[in-house]
Parts: C-alpha cells; structure tokens; sequence
C-alpha cells in the first residue's frame, strides 16, 4: 500500500521484556546476526511493580544477575550497574547478601535502556508483534514419537 511503512523485520522476537528476556538479549549481543526485538504490553520498563516494598530482599544472591554466570566480564553485569550509577560503595557499605527489589528493578530498567541505547537489541513499551509466524499447534502424534 502507497505510503504505508514497511514492516520491520527482526531475527528473533521476544515476546515480553522481564529477565528472561533481557538475560537472552544480553547475552546474544553480537553472537546474533541482525537486530533483537523485545516486545512488551507494560508501557515502560518495569519489574514486579506491585511487589516492590520498602526492605524486601530478592531471595537469591546479586550474582545472579542477567549476565554474570555465563559472561562474568559482561557490560550488562549487576556489579557494572552499580558502578556506572555510582551505587557501588554504597551497595558494598550496606553489606547486602542479596539485592534489594527496588534495585533489582532499577537494574533491569537500566539493562533495557543500554540494550536500547546501543541496538541491535530493541525493547518496545508498549509493543506488539505483528506478522509474526507461529509454529502449528501441538495435535495428539505431533511431532511424532520416537518410542
């Protein structure tokens, strides 16, 4: 159609922007030959947003962030976060054994900018996907058994 923009096109689509996601995103940087899609309904980054309470505390260690158990040197670590925000001496100083809600938010709404910032990673607030092919429904026999 006349002065319709065309579609874009992407080489992996995430549908829903949380940690999974973005650990996905962030780790595929440079490994995956053009751009990354994260697609979201919420309209910004946002993690949890009803269950972040003054001192509730993730219930795992910082050092399971996006990023540092499988690329420790990468730039999207926890502990590159509270450097670049100048948190890191005050995270240090509170002597946390795990990372408090509101921050593990704050991090995961920083990693999505950074992805944003530099593509070819593109989370979308609010965003649909659209054209997007799915694979046939599950049927009973499908995919065929290997017994």
């Amino acid at each position: 159609m006349p002065g319709t923009p065309a579609p874009e096109h992407f080489a992996v689509a995430g549908i829903g922007a949380g940690p999974a996601n973005l650990s996905f995103a962030a780790l595929a940087e440079g490994r995956i030959p053009g751009r990354v899609a994260l697609f979201d309904s919420r309209p910004g980054p946002a993690w949890h947003p009803g269950l972040l309470y003054p001192g509730t505390q993730l219930q795992t260690s910082w050092i399971k962030d996006l990023v540092s158990l499988v690329e420790p040197c990468n730039r999207l670590s926890f502990l590159n976060y509270l450097v670049r925000t100048g948190r890191v001496y005050g995270f240090l100083n509170a002597q946390y054994t795990s990372i408090p809600r509101l921050e593990y938010a704050r991090y995961l709404a920083w990693a999505s900018d950074e992805l944003k910032a530099r593509g070819p990673v593109h989370p979308r607030w609010p965003g649909r996907a659209r054209g997007h092919r799915r694979p046939p429904r599950a049927r009973p026999g499908y995919p065929p058994s290997r017994a």
